[in-house]
């Protein structure tokens, strides 16, 4: 073969070589969230741009219908963030089956990956969260997971996952125990605006009552409970 003729031969291999990589990297770019996703607690699903995030909810806009949906935090089951990688799927099945240690190391990997802020913190709190459910099932190991939730709680105060971590800090203080902790951060439960938390908070409020050996004092917080959960289902309609 002549050598014009080897030339021209290298040109073509080299110009499917870079055809083929331009299609494995658009294979891969389709293969990343677009956009991001909000799985809701009894309500459909949403896709758009997250465009603002408070401890008490987060703002998305669908990119068709310009549609500002503001969603409570308390109806947030998970969000696929933009960007993530397609395993994060997996690894949110593993937390959710149990599967603590597999899951803290692949958010963990995750983590190391994320480009996008708001997956990052997202990360750090499911780090936290799987680390906070290994400790209540294993009845061990509790500072580090306090550690952890004490961590991003502080540093992301306006974060919509903020009452969820207290949530998880009152019963890790509880089972520690450390009755003077768990009672300071069921109060800021309390705050939470929403009825499933406050009553959340208050049945740890019991607890801590009874540990202490005041029955009348953890009878309070149930009694509201009750009437709480009386008052809301006379306003039922059918």
């Amino acid at each position: 073969m002549s050598a014009p003729m080897r030339a021209a031969v290298n040109s073509r291999k080299a110009t499917r070589f870079s055809a083929g990589l331009s299609v494995l990297t658009l294979v891969l770019a389709a293969r990343l969230p677009a956009q991001d996703q909000v799985d809701r607690r009894g309500a459909p699903m949403v896709r758009g741009d997250i465009t603002e995030i408070t401890r008490a909810e987060i703002v998305l806009k669908a990119r068709g219908n310009q549609r500002d949906y503001h969603i409570p935090a308390n109806e947030i089951e998970r969000i696929h963030w933009q960007g993530e990688r397609p395993q994060l799927l997996q690894i949110r099945n593993d937390e959710r089956n149990g599967q603590f240690e597999k899951a803290i190391a692949g958010y963990e990997a995750a983590l190391k990956e994320s480009t996008n802020p708001n997956l990052t913190t997202d990360l750090e709190f499911l780090i936290a969260r799987a680390t906070a459910s290994r400790a209540l099932a294993d009845e061990q190991n509790y500072d580090e997971a306090i550690k952890r939730l004490e961590k991003f709680r502080t540093a992301h105060s306006d974060n919509f996952r903020y009452f969820e971590a207290l949530k998880l800090l009152a019963r890790l203080y509880m089972a520690k125990p450390d009755v003077e902790k768990a009672n300071a951060t069921m109060k800021l439960l309390l705050e939470a605006p929403w009825t499933d938390f406050k009553m959340d908070a208050d049945i740890l409020q019991a607890q801590v009552a009874l540990a202490n050996g005041k029955v009348d004092a953890a009878l309070g917080p149930i009694e509201k409970d009750r009437k709480s959960t009386r008052l809301n289902s006379s306003h039922i309609t059918i």
